[in-house]
């Protein structure tokens, strides 16, 4: 074969093999492919940079705004509550509500919600100090409340002598010294309290008023309303608050009042009822549906949220009229606000503000037209952390906030004008609810919380020295709970929310408290302050049989040495 034919035949053959025409059209075919996603690709991203430029553009007029209007209401520290005499002025109120500038809300453009990007620019009296737990002989049966002095009601109370316990929509009345039910009563009421002879009861639509004697029950006045919020006693005098939905034909108007800000969507109702001649008083203030409110031995603070703007109205113990604060921000609970020796105290998160700057803390001079006296604002949280506890104790206050760890602000009140941070604790996770005690003249911080945000239940025990620091290691508690799924932690999520769930009681030496775990026990725990590593234990576990909704968990009295543990209907005793 010649040399020419030879490389023709091979040529045809590689040819075959590899056909060029083909493989061309492949090439150039992912060529395009390749063109048209880069293209589409970049039209994307140009598409992506102009609406995050144009929302750049957007949250700054919007800054500009709500700065304006942040400037206007800081201005004014104290308005005075607006008496509604007429259905006119009503009429007015809601025109001039709805013609309100108030502050507008930053939108996010699609890269920060796809990546967090941030650009710059982008912003996205003294009786009030709760004291040690009253030791009598071994007895600590008393809630658990946030003012002494000022009552709130529970599920169960007692006096020493009797334990006065709801299940079941039935009242059952407990006789200590005979380990017996000696009494019941069908009451479809949630919480109650116990006053002298008297037995108040409090349910979603009505109040009843008991009479408890010579171990017999007897009705002897009740009172309807529409919603009920909370509830006080102090003195003899229960303080109920009730609520409903704004109507005309709902309003006194001998005795109502109004913000001056807030939506006047709702009526609420305060009523003062005297329980030992049943005599009663009521007065009104319109406002916006989410309130929250903190009473100390002298004042009642509404704090309604609007937006992000907190009115908080005041009135006396009698239901006169004070005034109203307006403050940027949000209150998380009614631990966030505290009055102190002439001074009202109350922690805010603003999320308008820069991501340093939200967390604030406000003091008000009570004895000077309620003039805001001091201001902090630098320092409470890292960036992006909100307020998750609060707890004042006379010159102290103590803030937890929260994002990726738990940082515990001890910050110095004693000179109003110039609340300054003086120590900062960071740990994992976060407290939700504070405790202060003290042993031994040494004051001490108890933290109620979370490892992390659905993590296991954290406990964990600092001493006020020089600055705030952490004894021993936090004490994590974790049980296998098979049963339902909102029973995700070692304790009910409820228990660190619901201060009045929780028991404390105190010796010489040692800090005891307890709280319902898991939905069947029941656990005691021990905090041994000069402990060199165990310093929180568990004294009892406590075996019940309670699986009711975890708002309405079991509550322990410790009367003569001897825990009484409310289990349903039945009445656990264990030797403390």
């Amino acid at each position: 074969m010649k040399l020419r034919e030879y490389k023709k035949n091979l040529k045809k053959e590689y040819e075959s093999t590899f056909p060029q025409k083909e493989t061309k059209q492949k090439r150039q075919f992912q060529f395009k492919l390749r063109y048209v996603f880069a293209t589409a690709f970049g039209i994307l991203l140009l598409a992506l940079g102009i609406q995050h430029l144009y929302i750049l553009g957007y949250n700054a007029g919007i800054e500009r705004h709500n700065e304006k209007i942040r400037n206007e209401i800081m201005q004014e520290d104290l308005n005075q509550l607006i008496p509604i005499d007429s259905k006119n002025q009503y009429d007015k109120i809601v025109l001039d509500y709805q013609n309100k500038k108030t502050f507008r809300n930053e939108k996010s453009s699609i890269l920060q919600n796809l990546f967090s990007l941030q650009f710059i620019g982008c912003s996205s009296s003294k009786d009030d100090a709760l004291p040690p737990p009253t030791n009598t002989g071994e007895s600590s049966f008393q809630t658990n409340v946030q003012v002494q002095g000022v009552d709130e009601s529970d599920v169960a109370k007692s006096d020493g002598k009797y334990i006065y316990y709801f299940d079941l929509n039935k009242l059952y009345i407990y006789k200590a010294e005979t380990n017996s039910i000696i009494a019941e009563s069908l009451d479809d009421g949630k919480e109650l309290y116990i006053f002298e002879d008297k037995i108040i009861t409090l349910g979603t639509k009505k109040t009843r008023i008991y009479e408890w004697k010579q171990e017999r029950l007897t009705k002897k006045d009740e009172l309807a309303y529409d919603i009920y919020l909370t509830s006080r006693l102090t003195d003899g005098i229960l303080y109920l608050a009730s609520g409903t939905i704004m109507g005309k034909e709902e309003v006194k108007y001998t005795s109502c009042y109004y913000d001056s800000f807030s939506n006047p969507r709702y009526v609420y109702s305060l009523i003062k009822l005297n329980l030992t001649g049943l005599e009663k008083k009521e007065t009104q203030l319109l406002s916006t549906n989410e309130v929250k409110l903190y009473a100390s031995s002298q004042t009642f603070y509404f704090a309604a949220k609007e937006k992000n703007i907190t009115s908080i109205s005041m009135f006396t113990l009698e239901l006169e009229p004070i005034g109203v604060i307006r403050l940027l921000g949000t209150v998380l609970n009614q631990f966030s606000m505290d009055e102190y020796e002439g001074f009202f105290r109350v922690v805010t998160t603003d999320k308008t503000r820069n991501a340093l700057e939200m967390n604030a803390l406000s003091i008000f001079d009570l004895n000077d037209a309620c003039k805001r006296v001091g201001y902090l604002d630098q320092g409470i949280g890292k960036e992006y952390q909100e307020v998750k506890s609060v707890r004042f104790d006379k010159n102290t206050c103590y803030i937890v906030t929260y994002e990726n760890t738990d940082p515990l602000y001890e910050i110095d009140c004693s000179n109003p004008a110039e609340p300054k941070i003086i120590s900062a604790y960071e740990a994992p996770g976060y407290s939700n609810y504070l405790h202060t005690f003290q042993i031994k003249n040494k004051e001490y911080v108890l933290g109620l919380g979370y490892t992390d945000a659905r993590g296991s239940t954290k406990i964990s025990v600092y001493e006020k020295t020089n600055g705030t620091a952490q004894i021993g290691k936090d004490f994590i508690l974790s049980y296998n709970l098979p049963t339902k799924d909102y029973f995700n932690t070692g304790i009910y999520p409820s228990m660190f929310e619901n201060h009045k769930a929780l028991f404390f009681y105190q010796d010489a030496s040692y800090f005891y408290f307890g709280v319902q775990a898991a939905y069947d026990t029941y656990l005691m725990f021990k905090i041994d302050v000069e402990a060199s590593e165990n310093v929180i234990s568990i004294q009892k576990e406590i075996p019940i049989k309670n699986a009711s909704h975890e708002k309405q968990a079991s509550r322990a009295f410790l009367i003569e040495g001897i825990l009484y543990i409310t289990d349903g209907k039945q009445i656990i005793l264990e030797q403390f």
